[in-house]
């Protein structure tokens, strides 16, 4: 019971290391796309348009307050058919959500958005700049070192000061030595960790379409490793079978590091310490 509970203290520190690492991770991207203002691809999304009126507008009658104020109200309105004095317009009522997709220039001619507005549907994007080539890969290393020592630092701390006491607590015979105690206590964050592994299976199998989105929000602390598993670019994902073995890794990380956490605890061995005091005396 004690290691249950203490394995939901675990797991409330490891969500809030993930939710950490999400920012991290979002911030260097903002950073290093900041640092390069090229545009090199765009956010689509695809809306249903349903049509609401047609009117003719004439030059002769002053300014179009009808379009106007349909605009207004949130309308589309298209003038694309002109006439010798003024337009025929079309209103439209947006409608929901189609599709979403992500468009590369160095792709040529986006075929998808024109067939869509063929079809009369509205298409807007949103630019951006992909990070490629040797800033994508030192925004991913120096991210994923980030969110590495956060994890190290905030997820087994608490599993580190139980092996300091269980010392004492052993000696005096009130608990049995239990050296997988934190093995234990890790295993809490990891079985969440392992729900997300098996989304991803699903995902994978096209049961579950959120479950790669799961997958890596569960275990964002690792969200580089992942994007470099999984081909190099967190739009397009490919999920091999290689990829789908190296994906379970993350989810034994929190078990394996409470476990060494509580080890290093139970011996009295403070890394910082000794890290920090060899330093001193080399420098003497």
């Amino acid at each position: 019971m004690e290691n249950m509970q203490s394995g939901f203290k675990v797991l409330g520190k490891y969500f809030l290391c993930v939710i950490l690492c999400f920012f991290t991770f979002f911030s260097f991207a903002a950073i290093f796309s900041m640092m390069d203002n090229t545009k090199d691809a765009y956010s689509a999304y695809v809306y249903e348009l349903k049509e609401v009126e047609t009117y003719t507008y004439k030059e002769s009658d002053g300014d179009d307050k009808k379009k106007a104020d349909f605009e207004a109200e949130g309308y589309l309105v298209k003038t694309d058919e002109k006439t010798e004095d003024g337009y025929i317009a079309t209103v439209y009522e947006l409608g929901e959500e189609i599709d979403a997709y992500v468009h590369k220039y160095a792709d040529g001619k986006d075929v998808k958005k024109a067939e869509y507005e063929k079809d009369g549907c509205l298409v807007t994007v949103a630019e951006f700049n992909i990070l490629q080539g040797g800033p994508f890969i030192v925004y991913l290393v120096f991210a994923q070192a980030i969110s590495l020592i956060f994890f190290v630092i905030m997820v087994p701390r608490e599993v580190y000061r139980m092996g300091s006491r269980d010392i004492n607590r052993v000696s005096r015979r009130e608990v049995k030595e239990d050296k997988l105690r934190g093995l234990k206590i890790g295993l809490v964050p990891s079985v969440c960790s392992l729900f997300s592994y098996i989304c991803l299976l699903l995902f994978k199998f096209d049961i579950l379409a959120s479950g790669h989105f799961i997958y890596q929000y569960f275990n964002y602390y690792s969200f580089g490793y992942q994007t470099l598993i999984f081909g190099g670019d967190p739009k397009a994902p490919v999920f091999s079978a290689l990829s789908m073995v190296l994906a379970f890794l993350p989810v034994l990380l929190p078990a394996l590091v409470c476990w060494v956490a509580y080890l290093l605890g139970y011996k009295d061995i403070n890394l910082y310490e000794k890290t920090v005091y060899k330093k001193k005396k080399e420098e003497n």
